[in-house]
Order: structure tokens, then sequence, then C-alpha cells
């Protein structure tokens, strides 16, 4: 894996930092299974993203809440933090 941080704005105009490109689309292409099987979220919800990787569950959830929630993201992997 290349260690170098890269910049990359997704289809819906996020701009994110990663090391892998294949991540960065297979997470993407993911996330809307995130929120399957009655799971939902509201302005002014709280979000614990453990394990947030690269964030892309936390700006699924921004960007569905209008920006109006708060987020606790954790990554313990250095490199990735």
């Amino acid at each position: 894996m290349n260690n170098s941080i890269l910049e990359i704005t997704l289809p819906n105009q996020k701009t994110i930092f990663y090391l892998n490109i294949e991540e960065v689309e297979y997470l993407y292409a993911q996330m809307p299974n995130y929120l399957k099987h009655g799971i939902t979220l509201e302005q002014e919800d709280v979000v614990f993203d453990v394990g947030a990787n690269i964030g892309m569950f936390s700006l699924m959830c921004s960007h569905l809440c209008n920006n109006k929630l708060d987020i606790y993201a954790f990554e313990p992997v250095p490199q990735i933090f």
C-alpha cells in the first residue's frame, strides 16, 4: 500500500483524504447499505462512528442531517487517523 495521503472529490462533491482508491470506491458504493433494516437518522441525533476508517459513514450521516447532528468518530489506526 502506498503511504502517501491523497485527496479526492467524491461524486457527491465531498472531499476526503485517503490511502487506497479501491477502498474509497468500495466504501462509497456501500454507504446506502449502512442504513438498512429501519435505521433512521434525524437532525440533532448523535452518531458514534467506531472504527471510522476514512470517515465515509460520518460524512454520509452529516449530509443526511444537513450537518445538524453530533458525530464522534474514532479510528485507532494511526495511518488512517
